[in-house]
């Protein structure tokens, strides 16, 4: 162009208008469609399907260092294979970890079956961070389930039965450093639940590991797990 130095070069016509600019005319571009203001991302999600009968058990599963070895197996169940932790002369605590997703609301989902209840508590579910245990699910010596408001032991009055499977959940708040908890039967039937409840450390900065423990005094006792999920909850 004389007037302002350019040129134009190499014009293809595609054909048709140009896109209006004006919102009520229907044949307007739309924009992307905007994430829900609500959507969920799973952190894991193990079952044991896939796992052979025997020793040999999934990399991610872990117990510590000072448990004895060779307390985790695979075993075969009515329905659904399930990785079974045995308890020693001591409490033998197994471990999964999953992303460390701070100041999210995660929903910790554990199918879980223990044999018996011992003198002591055995863990259920344990969420966990650097410096120890935000949220825990316990069966006491009474056999009834168990969970901690900050410090303060909450006993229930709901009965553990030996050899069942239990559907236990617990949503944690990273932010507001609270849990619920909800306890079914394996067919879905209530059977404790409660909300608001404190971190037992506050100390913990965030929550990175799903755990379950025998209990540190006899009868032995075995812990099967047949599924668990992790789920980040995304909220507006």
């Amino acid at each position: 162009m004389t007037t302002s130095g350019l040129y134009l070069h190499g014009v293809v016509d595609l054909g048709g208008d140009s896109p209006t600019a004006d919102p009520a005319d229907a044949s307007r571009p739309k924009l992307p469609t905007p994430p829900p203001k609500a959507t969920t991302t799973t952190l894991i999600h193990d079952t044991f399907e896939p796992s052979a009968v025997g020793s040999v058990v999934p990399a991610a599963w872990y117990t510590r260092p000072e448990d004895p070895t060779g307390r985790m197996s695979i075993v075969a169940g009515p329905t659904a294979r399930a990785l079974r932790v045995s308890s020693a002369r001591t409490n033998v605590r197994a471990c999964r970890d999953f992303s460390d997703v701070p100041a999210t609301t995660l929903s910790v989902d554990i199918l879980v079956k223990l044999s018996r209840a011992a003198l002591e508590d055995a863990t259920i579910l344990s969420v966990r961070g650097s410096g120890g245990e935000s949220a825990s699910i316990r069966v006491t010596s009474k056999s009834v389930f168990a969970w901690f408001n900050g410090s303060t032991k909450i006993r229930t009055t709901a009965p553990f039965r030996a050899g069942a499977w239990y559907r236990v959940r617990a949503t944690i708040d990273q932010t507001r450093k609270t849990y619920s908890v909800r306890i079914d039967t394996g067919g879905g039937r209530l059977v404790a639940r409660a909300s608001g409840l404190r971190w037992r450390a506050r100390a913990v900065p965030s929550v990175k590991s799903v755990c379950v423990e025998t209990a540190p005094a006899p009868p032995s006792q075995t812990i099967d797990i047949a599924e668990v999920r992790v789920t980040q909850i995304v909220t507006p």
